[in-house]
């Protein structure tokens, strides 16, 4: 099936690459896409499985395209090139680095949110409620992303994240309380709060490893970063080498000294 020229344009444009444009032709050849039909953002959702996150920083992309005087291509091609532009942007790092980049766009919020009740702009109230926001955000999302698409998460997947979420938020409580009590300087509320976002790379993991699981993966190993900052816990582990898949614990937590600023990662076959 030959290309469509409206596609081809973007190439030329350097809007979109060669390879995000023959994947394109791969869904469209699939029946996927359709060339020139209106897309909704649920279907560019699904079709490019990618968090709201980058669906709200790609449509930014898209309008910053767009301006008043666009030619009658870029607007004809609608929702493509806007799938084109969240196909190009994923394709610029692994997983791993939008997992991180999604943490520290949580981290960030959680520390305004924190900075803002030391500041007495907002009530403890409103700043727990605001921490749980993110949390339960940013472990979907991760969630998600370990299994290809909000869409693929099972009843299962949903009661592990619902009770993830339920032991940050018990902790969460504990943290209000110490407020509330005056037991925390305003450094230590910034410091702990930020630890809170950490907890999205075992969501990540647990998510990862069962789609691993699905797809025909019998064994898995740690990989420690093996730098100074790499705890005895995460050596030992990585020591095991090959081991049956679901039998390692998920980096983001314990054993690690850094519990979830765990960095180790990893393999399958």
């Amino acid at each position: 099936m030959p290309r469509d020229s409206r596609l081809q344009t973007l190439v030329d444009l350097g809007l979109v690459s060669e390879d995000v444009a023959a994947e394109i032709d791969r869904q469209q050849q699939a029946g996927a896409v359709r060339l020139g039909a209106a897309l909704t953002l649920d279907d560019l959702y699904q079709l490019a499985q990618i968090t709201q996150a980058e669906m709200a920083r790609a449509a930014g992309e898209w309008q910053a395209e767009t301006s008043g005087d666009a030619s009658d291509w870029l607007t004809a091609a609608g929702g493509v090139a806007l799938l084109a532009l969240l196909l190009r942007d994923r394709g610029r790092g692994e997983v791993l680095d939008e997992i991180e980049r999604n943490i520290l766009r949580h981290q960030e919020n959680m520390r305004n949110a924190t900075q803002a009740m030391i500041d007495q702009r907002i009530g403890l109230a409103d700043w727990q409620r605001s921490m749980a926001t993110d949390m339960r955000g940013l472990h979907i999302q991760n969630g998600a992303l370990g299994r290809g698409g909000l869409r693929n998460l099972t009843d299962a997947d949903r009661a592990v994240l619902q009770d993830g979420l339920r032991f940050q938020f018990q902790h969460l409580d504990g943290f209000a309380g110490d407020i509330a009590a005056g037991n925390l300087s305003p450094a230590q509320m910034r410091a702990r709060a930020e630890l809170y976002a950490q907890s999205g790379r075992s969501v990540y993991w647990y998510s990862n490893t069962e789609t691993q699981r699905a797809d025909g993966m019998t064994e898995e190993r740690r990989i420690a970063i093996g730098d100074s900052g790499t705890c005895t816990p995460c050596t030992d582990l990585a020591a095991l080498d090959w081991q049956p898949i679901g039998t390692l614990p998920n980096p983001g937590g314990e054993p690690c000294d850094g519990l979830s600023n765990c960095r180790c990662e990893k393999e399958y076959q």
